[in-house]
């Protein structure tokens, strides 16, 4: 039983060119996951729908939302569970 809502550290970190987002939610509800550059705009939207409670896995492949790919860098990866929200930096 899944107890806390938790973002994990991206794996690998860094990464080229993919890398791996995994969390759990205690809890079923609407989840929102976006990648950020450091100047905080958005990059790429991954995942916004309702979910069971449970653990999850993603992907995301180094690419923005007009499917280019990304320059080298820091981004920020944010879940937002309702009113909860969790970030976690990855190195690209």
């Amino acid at each position: 039983m899944i107890e806390k809502f938790i973002l994990y550290p991206n794996y690998p970190n860094p990464f080229t060119p993919g890398t791996t987002i995994a969390y759990d939610l205690p809890v079923a509800g609407k989840v929102k996951i976006v990648i950020y550059d450091v100047l905080g705009r958005e990059v790429q939207s991954l995942l916004d729908e309702f979910q069971a409670a449970g653990h999850y896995t993603l992907r995301w492949d180094g690419r923005n939302n007009q499917d280019n790919m990304v320059a080298a860098g820091i981004y920020i990866v944010r879940c937002t569970d309702g009113d909860k929200y969790r970030e976690q930096k990855m190195l690209l």
